[in-house]
């Protein structure tokens, strides 16, 4: 018994701690089971958005939260961001992996500077989420105005260049360029880049060509008033010219019969004899007859040559309710010299000249258009017996022009676009009628058709130009426009009723006239301008100014009064247009006219 117990000790010493040594290392098993299975069972939970609509220049902070296989969240984990997919710009590992935080978050900030759809991945281990981006074009900031859509597009493709070659391989190393860099940098969030847009797109342009074509058909205008003088219709009274003499009336008529047939001229002398009292009457020279002065006295229309003098002022304003364009307000005033010649006794031909001057203002202190102009026009008539007629004009200008664009850009501050530039115009009418009634009533209807072409050159803005700083460095940039050449051709179809009454003075005749033309536009359509930004040319982005079509019908009505004497006449006029959507247009004009 004694051997036995020691031996009996061992072997259970030895079975013990052939026990505790298995217990330890199935416990150490155990341990390292449970921490692989933690790891392999993480998931990752996107807490912000897995799709996502965003602007050009736009960032985003991206979120992903880490959770065990119980769904509690897993501080410390380290996610992996990466751009699997973007137009031109750079791909793969975005900076370096975030860690989660007490909550299981990791986050992510990104900016977008090209226009596109983005795909951005967050992993971990193998596991991963996608988050899907579209990025729209920076015009998505002014969807109300084709012009800053099409301006915004533009932004677009230069930012575009920025990670992309000409052949639009991918650049290896980016292109900063300075308008993008400022659209999408400088300025921090989508209402400055909104300001920024509206800023620079060229809304006003269309002031240009529009003013010009209004003021070569004003000169139209002057010519066609001059032309139905000459005719004898509404505003002539040359032939109708009277004298009150002692109750008789002594007109054109009565003094062209008295030189022609004798009887008329003895009654005649009768009359001018009994009002003045004799010869040498007041106003007479002495020695001179009355007679004698009534029959020198020729009516006005047979003096062969004429001349003329119109000062006009045109007063226009265009809302900016309807369309693309920029509401304005302009004035010109314009003055004309013409002289004509009768080439028979129904048929005038003449030449005209003018000069014209333009203010025209931006709203909201946008900024201004000044232009100076030269005219020159042809023009003739002829009238048939029975009171139909036949009037044309030819004419050509050319303008100078002077532009200052108000640029108020945030961040920047205020800049001033400056352009001189010119452009021509041509303009032709034909017109055609009949006049019809007594000595004192005549009325006129008349058709008329008139073409006008406004053409302004190519220009390109300077001194808008402020410093952007690219990495640290500033950096001088243009945010000017270069604009090719615009062109405004316009096709009025004109018919229109002319009244009028002559009212005898004792030294003259006193016309008033009423006038109402019904207009339709038979061309004119919307236009558009191409355009780009100085700032960046490399890029060869350019994009369109819409310009505003016009109206197809109209009217326009006029009243005149004219005061006929026989060395001449003297005239004032107004005349404005109704039934325009978003233009309206007033007209004053007054002038001189001899016959020699």
């Amino acid at each position: 018994m004694t051997i036995l117990r020691p031996a009996r000790v061992a072997v259970f010493r030895v079975i013990l701690v052939a026990l505790a040594t298995l217990a330890t290392l199935t416990m150490m098993s155990f341990d390292g089971v449970a921490i692989a299975q933690s790891q392999e069972g993480f998931r990752l939970v996107p807490v912000s958005p897995g799709t996502q609509s965003v602007v050009l220049g736009d960032g985003v902070t991206l979120e992903v939260r880490v959770i065990d296989a119980n769904g509690t969240p897993v501080p410390n984990v380290p996610l992996t961001w990466e751009v699997v997919a973007a137009p031109g710009s750079p791909r793969g590992t975005s900076g370096a992996p975030s860690p989660s935080d007490a909550a299981g978050i990791a986050r992510a900030n990104f900016g977008f500077g090209v226009a596109g759809s983005v795909t951005i991945r967050a992993s971990f281990r193998g596991v991963a989420v996608n988050f899907s981006i579209t990025v729209g074009s920076l015009g998505e900031l002014t969807p109300d105005n084709n012009t800053r859509v099409s301006a915004g597009g533009a932004m677009d493709d230069i930012c575009f260049d920025v990670f992309n070659n000409p052949d639009g391989s991918p650049r290896p190393v980016p292109r900063a360029t300075p308008l993008c860099v400022f659209m999408t940098g400088v300025l921090t969030n989508q209402d400055q880049r909104a300001a920024a847009l509206v800023e620079m797109s060229p809304t006003g342009l269309g002031s240009a060509s529009k003013t010009a074509s209004s003021a070569a058909s004003q000169q139209q205008a002057i010519v066609s008033s001059r032309l139905g003088a000459l005719r004898g219709g509404a505003l002539a009274a040359g032939s109708q010219i009277s004298w009150s003499a002692g109750g008789a009336v002594i007109d054109g008529t009565t003094l062209a019969a008295a030189r022609t047939e004798s009887k008329s001229r003895e009654r005649l002398g009768r009359h001018v004899e009994a009002a003045l009292g004799g010869r040498g009457g007041k106003g007479g020279r002495p020695g001179t007859s009355a007679l004698a002065q009534a029959t020198a006295a020729e009516p006005e229309r047979e003096r062969r040559w004429g001349l003329f003098f119109t000062g006009r002022l045109q007063q226009g304003e265009q809302s900016g309710d309807v369309g693309d364009e920029t509401a304005f307000d302009f004035d010109t005033t314009s003055g004309t010299l013409g002289v004509d010649f009768a080439a028979g006794a129904n048929s005038f031909f003449g030449i005209a000249g003018g000069y014209a001057t333009n203010q025209t203002d931006l709203s909201g202190g946008g900024g201004e258009l000044e232009f100076d102009g030269l005219n020159l026009m042809l023009y003739g008539a002829w009238q048939s017996q029975n009171g139909s007629y036949l009037q044309a004009t030819l004419g050509y200008g050319s303008t100078e022009y002077d532009q200052r664009r108000r640029i108020e850009l945030p961040v920047v501050g205020d800049l001033d676009a400056r352009a001189l530039f010119d452009g021509d115009q041509q303009s032709a009418s034909l017109e055609g009628g009949w006049d019809w009634g007594g000595e004192r009533v005549i009325a006129s209807s008349f058709v008329r058709g008139s073409y006008t072409r406004a053409k302004v050159d190519a220009f390109a803005e300077s001194g808008a130009i402020a410093n952007v700083v690219i990495g640290g460095i500033p950096v001088p940039t243009d945010f000017g426009v270069a604009v090719e050449e615009q062109q405004l051709e316009s096709l009025l179809g004109e018919f229109g009723f002319d009244l009028s009454g002559n009212i005898s003075m004792s030294n003259g005749v006193l016309v008033p006239q009423f006038t109402l033309t019904y207009l339709h536009e038979f061309d004119n359509d919307a236009r558009t301008v191409h355009a780009s930004f100085l700032g960046d040319q490399a890029a060869g982005s350019s994009f369109l100014v819409f310009l505003d079509p016009p109206d197809r019908d109209w009217i326009n009505a006029g009243l005149s009064l004219s005061a006929q004497y026989l060395w001449g006449s003297l005239f004032l006029a107004y005349d404005q247009e109704f039934g325009r959507d978003d233009f309206e247009l007033a007209t004053w004009q007054a002038g001189l006219r001899f016959a020699f």
